[in-house]
């Protein structure tokens, strides 16, 4: 399994758009070992054990083997939210959201 990293970005913080909502799929950066046969670009379904959603796949040398990189924020409706992956847990410090702790893995759509 890969651990999910849904981090803030300038463009987006949560589902608050400082510009146009982009359309299609939320991109997914991986490390192309890691991607599960899923070429660079092509659509694939990210999938947790509470739920599932379609990105698109970037390959990216630099990143861990073992971590997917996606940016936080974009809404359910538009099918790029991925609170829709991740486990309502709390943290055992802070009593905050474990949004780092989901595992998750990428399956072809073909």
């Amino acid at each position: 399994p890969l651990t999910l990293l849904a981090v803030s970005t300038p463009d987006a913080q949560s589902s608050q758009w400082s510009v146009e909502r982009p359309a299609g799929p939320a991109w997914a950066s991986v490390h192309p070992e890691s991607a599960a046969g899923v070429a660079d670009g092509e659509v694939s379904r990210l999938v947790s054990a509470v739920g599932s959603m379609d990105v698109r796949v970037r390959h990216d040398p630099s990143m861990r083997k073992d971590v997917v990189h996606m940016a936080k924020g974009g809404q359910l409706r538009d099918g790029r939210c991925t609170n829709v992956l991740v486990r309502a847990v709390e943290t055992d410090l802070g009593g905050g959201a474990a949004y780092y702790d989901q595992g998750v893995r990428l399956e072809p759509t073909r």
